[in-house]
Parts: structure tokens; sequence; C-alpha cells
């Protein structure tokens, strides 16, 4: 859990970041949750980690046709999309995105909706940055977030489940 109190924000995108707390962050595996409420059909960044760089990252992103999808990039290379959700309604979500070198799940509201086993993974990622809503052209906040928690092992798809089931 990362306290908003320490957190950067940050006009006029609206982003809220934490860079140095890669102590925080699983470097090979983790998991991922994000609480929140999509208000707007927008694309936008849900929450991304990174290594300060846009090189190594992974992240939860809300396209416009509001379908999340998780992408992540390794040395610099093409973005990879793994897992694209389905339409989602503007309400209340609990998203979960594991990670384990190569091996990714996605869970939404209490279901695993996808599963990818690629090629990428992170040996030295040197992951150390969190954003809500990532610096780019897609980075304003347009939602409400309600809880961000992150692990440094993959949750097991029980915990999963448990944990995004509303």
């Amino acid at each position: 859990l990362i306290p908003t109190t320490t957190a950067a924000v940050t006009r006029n995108g609206d982003r809220i970041s934490k860079n140095g707390v890669n102590n925080l962050i699983g470097q090979t595996e983790g998991s991922i949750l994000v609480d929140i409420d999509l208000k707007k059909n927008d694309a936008s960044s849900i929450i991304t980690i990174d290594n300060g760089t846009t090189g190594n990252f992974l992240t939860i992103f809300r396209n416009s046709s509001n379908r999340l999808q998780f992408e992540t990039r390794r040395d610099a290379t093409s973005t990879i999309t793994l897992i694209v959700s389905n339409a989602l309604s503007f309400s209340r979500h609990k998203i979960l995105f594991n990670y384990k070198n190569g091996d990714y799940s996605f869970f939404i509201d209490g279901v695993k909706i996808g599963n990818s086993s690629n090629s990428t993974n992170f040996p030295n990622a040197q992951f150390s940055s969190i954003y809500l809503s990532y610096p780019n052209a897609y980075g304003v906040i347009n939602d409400s977030y309600r809880l961000v928690s992150l692990w440094k092992r993959q949750l097991t798809d029980t915990e999963a489940i448990n944990l995004t089931t509303l």
C-alpha cells in the first residue's frame, strides 16, 4: 500500500507519482491491485510501474473503447499488449494484474479474464517508480481511486479472485 500523503500530485496533467520505491515493487514478480471507480470513457493509464524511463514498464491502460489492457515493455523494445478485457461499465471495479518472469494473469471483479505466457521478463528492470496516470498524452486522471496495493510476489489465483470480488 502506498500512502498517498507522500506522493507528488502534478497539475496540469493530474498525475500522482512516487519515485525511488524499488523496495516496494517486485522486480521479477509481483501483483498490482487497483480498486477504482471508472467515471469517463477516455483513453487513460490506470497505473504504471517503471524504471524511470520508457524502457521497462508494466501498465494497466484503458483504451477509448473502455477496455482494460495490460501492456509491457522491456529494454526499450516495442510495447506488447498481453491481455485485453471486454468493455467495462462506468462503475466500481477491482483490477489485479499478476506478473512473474513472462507469466501474466489479469483479474477484474473476481473473474480471471486472461493469462499470457510471453518471453518478456524483467531480469534487469529496476522498477523504481509508480504512477497513477502515466505522464504521457493519456496522463489525465478521470477516475476515482479507492485503493492501490502492491505485492512483491505473484498472488495465487484464489487470492486474486478473493481480493477482486466486489
